[in-house]
């Protein structure tokens, strides 16, 4: 029998509509059902918030009302030199005091009690807080080669080297990190968390995508890609679910390119669900990638994939050729052509999306909070 636990989860921001925000949802539902004592903690208030806990079983707390100054890094002119350090000194303050808060939230744990950081800005927070007695779990929700375009790499490097146990998506991921000398790294998949009410019969003339309409999911490319689907099949339709910042874009793009009612955009759902009981294939066209939650759920449906290989878990979710198509990144030529080999092949799809349902059963949450299970009794030996 397991050890019921007080754990920790400790991000940016509980608020957002991103996808680290929906995992410490899902996983703070999930802790508590598997009967422990879960405390989901936000360090700052997003610019715009998207309440996401689930029942109310978890005790949920945003530490700062007001957002902290940004740090100033690197060069600056000697006239913004006063107001850099200003504000760098309030930044401190401000740290200090959300690390007292975290302190106190952390005196009331029972013996055994986890940290969980999911994201290296909070680790900030964290460094100063006190810990004592509870092991803390860094976590990185991208792959190592995003992290390694942007300065997460180096806050990386320098914040979570004392981490009793740094995870990883995947093992290739952990592997990376460990030979930069972060040997403490391991691997942890994210779970299937949207609610799939059923296995689609594949029939319907219609391919989804899913995410935030941003440059790193690639619609664009996507939509390059429609171009000669639509010519070969006018009657199959691409719909795209999400928000962001490119929709208008986006929606001059497919007016350019004559796309207007053979691609649309869906905006925000809830219900991925209903969405891939009424499509017969799943597109993934992302620059960048962390996990690729949505392959997982497409596939629980039964519905076979088009990915592009753009980081080591779209490799992990899917076996090329057995329960989807993986296809060089940026070949939108490439892409193009696998979509019309699923159309033009019902029998292809079929069996795709047999394997793609057996497959994900990989990444179920009992199977997956089993795994934390096994990390925690692991930090308590």
């Amino acid at each position: 029998m397991s050890v019921k636990r007080d754990i920790f989860i400790v991000a940016n921001n509980i608020e957002e509509l991103g996808g680290v925000q929906r995992w410490v949802h899902v996983m703070a539902d999930l802790f508590t059902k598997a009967g422990h004592r879960v405390h989901a903690i936000g360090l700052v208030h997003p610019q715009q918030s998207y309440p996401q806990a689930l029942d109310g079983s978890y005790r949920t707390t945003t530490i700062h009302e007001v957002h902290p100054p940004n740090p100033t890094y690197g060069s600056l002119r000697r006239r913004a030199m006063p107001k850099a350090a200003l504000d760098n000194a309030r930044r401190r303050t401000v740290i200090r005091k959300g690390a007292q808060e975290l302190s106190r939230i952390f005196r009331g744990a029972r013996s055994g009690g986890v940290v969980i950081c999911t994201q290296v800005w909070a680790m900030e927070w964290l460094l100063e807080a006190d810990t004592h007695g509870m092991p803390v779990i860094g976590m990185s929700h991208e792959s190592m080669a995003a992290s390694k375009s942007t300065s997460r790499y180096g806050r990386i490097k320098l914040f979570y080297p004392g981490v009793d146990r740094f995870l990883l998506l995947t093992q290739e991921d952990a592997d990376a990190w460990a030979l930069t000398g972060m040997s403490q790294s391991g691997a942890m998949p994210n779970p299937l968390t949207a609610d799939i009410p059923g296995i689609s019969s594949l029939t319907a003339k219609t391919v989804v995508a899913f995410g935030r309409l941003s440059h790193e999911k690639g619609f664009d490319l996507l939509i390059e890609s429609w171009r000669d689907v639509a010519r070969a099949h006018p009657d199959w339709t691409l719909r795209i679910y999400g928000e962001g910042p490119e929709e208008a874009a986006l929606r001059a793009q497919i007016a350019a390119a004559a796309l207007t009612g053979s691609v649309e955009l869906m905006g925000q759902t809830a219900d991925v669900g209903g969405a891939l009981m009424e499509a017969s294939m799943l597109v993934l066209p992302s620059r960048q990638e962390g996990w690729g939650l949505v392959l997982v759920e497409a596939m629980t449906a039964g519905v076979p994939c088009v990915a592009f290989d753009c980081a080591p878990s779209i490799r992990e979710i899917i076996t090329d050729e057995k329960d989807g198509l993986v296809i060089v990144p940026g070949n939108v030529l490439e892409f193009g052509k696998a979509i019309n080999r699923l159309i033009e092949d019902s029998g292809l799809r079929e069996s795709l999306g047999e394997a793609a349902e057996a497959s994900a059963q990989r990444y179920s949450p009992d199977r997956i909070v089993a795994q934390w299970e096994r990390e925690f009794d692991s930090l308590y030996r």
